[in-house]
């Protein structure tokens, strides 16, 4: 299959700008990468699967982490979206297991424990937690309600909220505090902030 030569481009402006040690490098790189994922957005729709910080994700989680990243100072990265054992391919290449991988991990005596499949919104399913709306087990309507676990979530919950995103951290108090998710369908505002 013939390579598309405006991702080719922006890619390889990634690459050059990786090696430098220029002021705003990483807003530069993140610049670039909002360029990448709003063609792929335009042309593949915020549900097709993508990459950030060598995470699986999809475009919409990707846009919405990025202009954080750009305009709300949010200095942080996600460390696990996507846990579904249909993209298993695409997170065994990034070194990043299923959420069925990490539950048999946490039962041989290693790891973290780890919801079962039908309850984690890591596999698009409701706990009833992250989602009180949706019964528990359900799967959940959209992609972008998928779980994100983030570094600095305190900054990522403040810029989500001073650029108009609906951000919830359902689990404030537990040992699961790095992980949120989306309340609402970020498309709207990311086509008013002129992300998409």
């Amino acid at each position: 299959m013939r390579r598309d030569p405006k991702l080719r481009r922006l890619r390889r402006k990634i690459h050059a700008n990786r090696h430098g040690h220029a002021r705003h490098y990483k807003r530069r790189i993140a610049f670039l990468q909002h360029e990448i994922a709003k063609v792929v957005a335009r042309r593949h729709g915020l549900e097709h699967e993508t990459v950030l910080d060598g995470t699986p994700c999809v475009i919409a989680h990707k846009l919405f982490l990025l202009d954080c990243r750009r305009h709300g100072h949010w200095h942080g990265v996600l460390v696990s979206c996507d846990r579904r054992t249909k993209i298993g391919k695409l997170l065994h290449k990034l070194g990043k297991m299923t959420q069925q991988e990490l539950i048999e991990l946490f039962e041989r005596g290693e790891g973290f424990p780890a919801d079962s499949i039908d309850t984690s919104s890591h596999t698009r399913h409701s706990d009833s937690v992250s989602y009180p709306e949706i019964p528990y087990g359900h799967v959940l309507p959209y992609l972008w309600m998928l779980g994100m676990d983030v570094t600095l979530w305190d900054e990522l919950l403040s810029a989500a909220r001073h650029l108009g995103y609906g951000l919830r951290q359902p689990y404030p108090s537990s040992s699961e505090m790095h992980h949120v998710n989306l309340t609402r369908d970020p498309k709207h505002r990311l086509i008013v902030r002129g992300e998409l």
